[in-house]
């Protein structure tokens, strides 16, 4: 599989290519498209290879808070996700099980909480082998703006956490998964058969409500999201 040459990163500033290279690995997959059918195309006629994605332009914003958006080619007023934003973590932080939210680099450019337009994310975390064809430990949908916007007015817990990084402390909200599903900013839960580990059922169990352990592990996937675009 090859990442399209128009989403390659110019100018990573303190921010690392890697990460960010490894994240549009997983970005570009079936998989990620999968989820989205199933949180957004339900009681459609439509399924995840309809699915097309607008690229951000990495001229203009090269630093996390990148927007994309699916939508269906067919049907172009159909913006499926909205205006969106993808970031994928590491394995071996899904014992964590939250949300995290660039709020930028001391001393350097600020982070996505501050210029991201997306009004929804998708956050995944990856298998245990980092491999992007094998699937999501755990795939997510969040309302990110309204994420931020709580934030913003401290009515979510979210604690600034600092982390050394390339000489800098970078810094970032951390909103645990379960808050968001109180708060109704969880839209979505899933996981892929291939990448199911003693690990990601611990987080699925202890990290997240009841019923979205028990949808997940019976059917792959939870959502209380309602499709919109219900006529064809």
């Amino acid at each position: 599989m090859s990442v399209s040459t128009t989403v390659a990163v110019k100018n990573t500033g303190k921010y690392s290519k890697e990460k960010r290279d490894q994240s549009d690995n997983f970005l570009f997959t079936d998989f990620t498209k999968q989820h989205v059918a199933n949180a957004f195309l339900r009681k459609t006629k439509y399924t995840y290879k309809n699915l097309k994605l607008i690229e951000p332009n990495r001229d203009q914003d090269i630093n996390f808070g990148l927007d994309g958006e699916f939508y269906i080619p067919d049907k172009e007023e159909f913006r499926v996700t909205g205006r969106m934003g993808f970031r994928c973590r590491t394995h071996d932080k899904l014992e964590r099980c939250d949300l995290t939210i660039t709020e930028g680099i001391k001393g350097g450019k600020p982070g996505e909480f501050h210029k991201s337009r997306a009004n929804t994310m998708l956050y995944a975390y990856e298998n245990e082998e980092r491999d992007p064809e094998k699937g999501f430990a755990i795939f997510t949908v969040v309302n990110f703006y309204q994420t931020v916007s709580l934030i913003k007015t401290r009515k979510i817990y979210a604690p600034l956490t600092p982390k050394w990084r390339e000489g800098e402390n970078q810094f970032f909200y951390a909103v645990a998964f379960k808050d968001l599903y109180e708060h109704n900013l969880l839209y979505y839960v899933g996981v892929d058969e291939k990448a199911k580990s003693e690990l990601a059922l611990d987080a699925l169990k202890n990290k997240f409500p009841e019923v979205v352990f028990r949808n997940c592990v019976e059917s792959g996937h939870w959502s209380f999201f309602n499709p919109h675009h219900m006529e064809f």
